[in-house]
């Protein structure tokens, strides 16, 4: 239940993508899994967003949608990021 609310409440600019090691979020229903290293601070599945930065590529705006918004121009959305096996 703590994640809904997170990921329902994201203030502008914010992401939730797992150092606090639940293993992912829900929304309507469904899960989104995530893992997070802590030893090199990297993460890999999905990750909860509300940044847009349509401008910086890169590592530096992994978080971003590059369209503007998320799909039907919501202002959260998931984005993912695969590195090694999940």
């Amino acid at each position: 239940m703590r994640l809904i609310l997170r990921m329902l409440y994201l203030t502008q600019q914010d992401f939730i993508m797992g150092p606090d090691l639940a293993g992912g979020f829900t929304s309507e229903g469904f899960l989104f899994k995530n893992m997070f290293n802590l030893e090199w601070g990297s993460w890999s599945g999905f990750a909860a967003s509300s940044t847009v930065d349509i401008e910086t590529r890169g590592y530096g705006n992994q978080y971003s949608s590059i369209a503007g918004s998320g799909a039907l121009e919501t202002s959260n959305y998931a984005v993912a990021y695969v590195s090694g096996v999940f």
